[in-house]
Formats: structure tokens, sequence, C-alpha cells
């Protein structure tokens, strides 16, 4: 429904947007509006805001969305606060600080929905910061409160009830009420947002919102689960109804730059952007959850300042020279080698090894069949026998990473344990090969068919750090008579072609959500394939375009299903189908995360939670100033500390 602008601006007060002109040219123009804090009145006002699309939507479909009375609350639920869990942040940290942080790319969007929004930057802005009704807790799998208090579950596991938290606001001072989850779930469903992920999740997962007054809520499910709570720790956050009082069609450009009010701690000023260049986030001081068990001693900074930096090699030397708090470690040759310099042998810098338990992510060549020769299946199982990621694991990464074996490792009982990876060899390649139709080898070496097509294939990456893995699958895979022509981009852009399936192999990873058991729907359901034309879909994870019909029917059984024993069953006879398919071929897996840090930034004892997936996703870490005016001043007069290598090995899986 195209909503005319006149009506719109009728149900938007009048609340202050910044703007910003951006560096380049005068057409570039930044809107940020969430970072402003509203007066008394206009929180009236704000809270008075009611989209007309929304109006209508709800009335269009008043059996999803209700409205209830306390006297409508069923009697007996079971209410749970989580008071049970232990808190996991330190009670030392300090306040206060920047933390300097690169990035390859900056962000195209400040949205979090829609196109170009899916990109690493994201978890800066939104991931690891905006709040949901409940978190999983990092040590224990059990939950504890976010937006809410407490919460209760049906005996059926198939609804859900939530008493928001009373103090929880929004950024810009406008109070939380069950209306801003009502709006989410109008804004989701949506087609303006152009994404089909979000709009199947909230249209399908779910049968009814139901609000008792402003400060209960009450969520129905259409399949019950043995993990009712998933469905309510990321993918169910409030939407502020009075900054998209200006949602319509165009909302990918209008909303672009602005920075929507958010229940986290950081916010974005117009100021602190410059685009293509650095960006910045301030700590608000009275974010309403700074004394809230789980949430207080975590995001201790004042300031995160992000900067650009393109190439990681200059990235990692910027870190040692002291531009930078913290670098992520991703390769054994940063470990050992490029960080044996005077800043870390000094004791200035230090070097940490934390073993997790966590769902992989699966780096991985993910074939798209809706190119040329990919469709085929004996090419596909040749490239598999073609890709020698165990030599990459041999002289890349020195013997300390482990193979992948399938699209779902780390989901103990749920990962299929009977799947093996296919061997490298040539020559089983070559069989595959000339089964499709390539038999003869052309003066490269490349083999070539009947009609003089050479066996080629582009692989995509924006990773750039690991061009001498892709350099090693190259030289390998012409043994096998297939040529890997290496496309190494930046990252956003890659990111952006495989899912717009322009790529034909794409060399990524996917970081997994710490659940029971894995998903299969968003990566190889048809759904995610096709559009009812015909044509390939965007904006999806399914970059192998894998549409299967009977593949679809288990995958549909497996989200419906509420018994773990047909779930398990499920995934394991999806998996080998996976693997019989040769669509995606298995990388390598980490069992730990490592990183290095200046020694002014300060951890929890035990250095991180079990199901911590990178070393600052939970934002317990913190800088100590006197530490800081101390190592700066021993590196003035030449003083050394001891040269710190801490290994935290207490969540280490034993053979």
């Amino acid at each position: 429904m195209k909503i005319p602008f006149a009506q719109l601006a009728k149900a938007l007060p009048a609340l202050p947007i910044l703007f910003l002109v951006a560096c380049g040219s005068p057409e570039e123009e930044l809107e940020v509006s969430g970072a402003t804090k509203l007066s008394p009145e206009q929180i009236e006002e704000a809270l008075a805001v009611r989209h007309p699309g929304a109006e209508a939507h709800f009335a269009e479909n008043s059996d999803f969305f209700q409205m209830k009375t306390a006297s409508d609350l069923p009697a007996g639920l079971l209410w749970k606060s989580g008071a049970e869990q232990a808190e996991f942040a330190s009670p030392k940290a300090l306040r206060g600080g920047t933390e300097r942080i690169w990035v390859q790319d900056f962000p195209r969007t400040l949205r979090v929905v829609g196109p170009d929004s899916a990109t690493s930057f994201r978890g800066f802005i939104h991931d690891n910061q905006e709040m949901s009704l409940v978190k999983k807790h990092p040590e224990t799998g059990g939950y504890f409160p976010g937006l809410c208090s407490e919460w209760a579950i049906s005996e059926d596991r198939k609804t859900a009830w939530f008493r928001l938290d009373p103090e929880a606001r929004f950024s810009d001072g406008v109070p939380l009420k069950a209306r801003h989850f009502f709006f989410t779930f109008y804004f989701m469903r949506s087609p303006w947002i152009q994404a089909p992920w979000y709009n199947n999740w909230y249209s399908e997962k779910y049968t009814r919102i139901a609000a008792y007054g402003d400060d209960i809520i009450e969520v129905g499910l259409k399949d019950a689960k043995p993990d009712t709570l998933r469905f309510f720790e990321e993918d169910l956050y409030p939407l502020p109804e009075h900054f998209y009082a200006e949602f319509e069609e165009d909302f990918i450009n209008r909303y672009a730059w602005r920075f929507a009010p958010t229940t986290g701690p950081y916010v974005i000023h117009a100021k602190d952007i410059r685009k293509g260049r650095t960006l910045t986030q301030t700590r608000l001081d009275d974010w309403w959850a700074n004394d809230k068990k789980f949430w207080r001693f975590r995001f201790n900074p004042d300031y995160r300042e992000f900067s650009v930096i393109r190439d990681p090699e200059k990235a990692l030397e910027a870190f040692i020279s002291g531009d930078y708090e913290m670098q992520r470690i991703r390769t054994p040759d940063v470990w050992q080698e490029k960080l044996d310099k005077p800043p870390v042998q000094k004791g200035y810098i230090a070097r940490a090894q934390f073993y997790n338990q966590i769902p992989r992510p699966c780096y991985s060549l993910r074939l798209n069949k809706s190119k040329r020769h990919l469709d085929n299946l004996d090419i596909r199982i040749g490239l598999q026998h073609a890709s020698n990621f165990d030599l990459v694991l041999e002289q890349y990464f020195r013997g300390r990473y482990e193979r992948m074996q399938t699209s779902s490792d780390g989901y103990g009982e749920f990962t299929n344990p009977d799947i093996k990876v296919r061997e490298f060899s040539p020559a089983k390649a070559r069989e595959h090969f000339a089964k499709a139709g390539f038999t003869k080898s052309g003066p490269d070496g490349i083999l070539v068919n009947e009609q003089g097509q050479r066996l080629s294939f582009t692989v995509s990456t924006g990773y750039k750090r690991f061009a001498d893995v892709l350099t090693i699958l190259e030289r390998e895979a012409r043994k096998a008579g297939v040529e890997f022509q290496i496309e190494i981009i930046d990252a956003t852009a890659a990111w952006k072609k495989a899912q717009e399936k322009k790529h034909e192999i794409c060399f990524t990873a996917l970081n997994r959500s710490v659940e029971l058991y894995p998903r299969y729907w968003d990566f190889w359901h048809s759904f995610n394939a096709y559009k009812e034309d015909g044509s390939v879909k965007a904006e999806t994870n399914n970059f192998t375009v894998t549409a299967y019909p009977e593949w679809d029917e288990l995958i549909d059984r497996y989200e419906q299903s509420t018994d773990l024993a047909e779930i398990k069953s499920i995934a394991y006879e999806l998996e080998q189908k996976i693997h019989d398919d040769a669509s995606f071929i298995p990388g390598w897996i980490r069992p730990y995360l490592q990183c290095a840090y200046w020694r002014w930034v300060q951890w929890p004892e035990g250095f991180n939670a079990r199901l911590a997936r990178e070393h600052d996703e939970l934002c317990i870490h913190w800088i100590d100033p006197k530490i800081k005016a101390e190592t700066e001043a021993a590196m003035k007069s030449g003083k050394e500390f001891e040269e710190t290598t801490l290994i935290f090995d207490q969540h280490q899986r034993k053979p």
C-alpha cells in the first residue's frame, strides 16, 4: 500500500532530525536522528505516533494482532527471571576511555535490514549491542532477561509471555511499550524492506502477538520447539514507530543513513560520521540497563572509534604501532611470527588463546548451481576431489586447525558423525570430469570438452587475509585439470555478489548462532533460491541456489518438529544429502579464538565465556587508564614487562 507523504507527515510530530553533508558529492546526505534525546513533550508526541500503514495492517490482520486486558492473562503461569544464572562480566571493570577499532570496509548503510546491511559492521551497531527480550547465557546456555523482567512459557511450548521491564527505553528517551513489538511485525513483513528472510521469518514462525496493556506481550509460535526462547533471543526486537513514521516504498534509500533509536548502550551522532573513513559510537551515560544484572560491567569504553584499513597487513602494522587496542588473530603465521615484534617481546602487547564451545563458522567453497557446468553433479564431485584443503591445513595453518566435515560442525549430537569429506585425489576428480564430458587437456593443462569449453571457474571472496589459502587451492586444482581464477574483492562487495548469486564459486564463512541444533532453511530451502517467476532470488543465504522439492519437504518437517529425536534424524538425513549433492566443499574449523591486545585492555578472570564466538562479542573487556599511562611511560623510558601469552583451556574438549 502506497502511503501519501502528506498522510505520513501528519503522523509524524515535530521530532528533531539532524542532517550532515557527507564528504564527497553534495547529494550524499547523512541523516542521523536516533542519538538525539527528546524532551518530555516530544516523548509524549512520539508515543502517540501511529503509522497509517501499520494501523491498516493491524486492522486487516486482527487475528494476528490482538489487544487483551489484564483479566485475560492466563492464571497459573510460571514466571521466570533467570535469577539463578551467575553474572559473567567482572565487577572490577572500569567505565571510560576510547577503544579504537579497525574495519576493512566502511558500512554502506546504517540500516540493519535490507540490501547492503548484512555486513560484519552490523555486529558492532546491532547484533552485539541491540537488546532483545531474552539472551542466552554465554556460560550455561540458559537464559537471562533483556528487555523483559520475566517470562513464562505455556505447557505446549507454543506461547510465551513477557513482562516488559518498566525501565526499558530507547536511546532518545522514549519508553518501551508493547506497541513497539506490534510495529516490528508490520515492518518485518513488509516488502519495502527488501529482505525475504525477515519477511518469511516474521510471517511463518509466529501466529499472533497480543498486548495486555503496555507492559505485557504474548507471542504465539506456529510450532512447538524444545528451545522455545530461541525465537525471542535474537530475531524479535522492538522498533520505534515514531522513528519509522516515514516508512514506505523508498525505505531503502530514505533510511540508509538514519541511525535508529536503540535500546542498547551506544549511539552514533551525525558529527561522528566521516563517510568512507571513520565512524564513532558514543556510550550513553544514562543507559537504562547500566545497573541491570547481566548487563552491568559491560560495554565499558565511552567511545568506540572505527576507521577503515582495507589491507589487513597494514592494519596489523597499525595495531603493533599502537593505533588500535585489539587485534583478532585468524591465522597461525600472525600468532607465531608476525606478532614476534618488540611490543610483544617487551610485554606491551599480550596474546590470548581461548578454547570455546560453539557451532563453528563454516569456511567453505559454495558452488552456484545456477551457473554453467556447476549444475552437473559430476563436475561438483570432481571439484570436491580437486580441492586440497588438507594441504592448506598442513602448510598454511601448520596443523593447528582441523578439517571441517559437514556444513554443521559443532552442534554436538546433532552433527552427523558418519560423514567424512572426500579426499583430495586428482585421479578421482578427472574421472568425474570425464563423465561430464571434459576428457582432453588444453595446452595449459586445463581440461576442455568437445565444444572447446575450458574447465575454469571464478572463485570470489572478500578474505584478502586468506589469499595464500586460495593460491594453494588454485595450484593444487590444476593437478586435476581444473582452473580456479581467484577474485579477491573488498569484503562488502564480495558479500553483495554472493547474496545476489552473481558468483560461480564463493569462498566465505558464516558465523553460526549458538543454538541447540543447526538451521537448514536459510541455506538449503528453495524459497531462498528462486522467485516465483523462476529468476534467482537475491538477498538470501542460499549461495548454492539449491532447490529440490524433496529437500524442502524434509526442511519443512524439520522446522515444524517438536521431537528432538526426529530433529536429530532429519538433521542427519539433510547433512547426508548436502554431502551427496557436493555443492558445499568444507574448509576448516579452529577450536579456539585468538587475539592480541595492548596490556591496558583488561578482562574478567578466565578471560571470556564458553559460548563466546569472538573475544569482543560480549563486550566484557575494559580499558584501565592507570595501566595505559604506565605502559606509555615504560615505552618512553625503555622499561620492559614480561612477555605474555595466555592459554585459557578450561573449556577445551578432551579427546
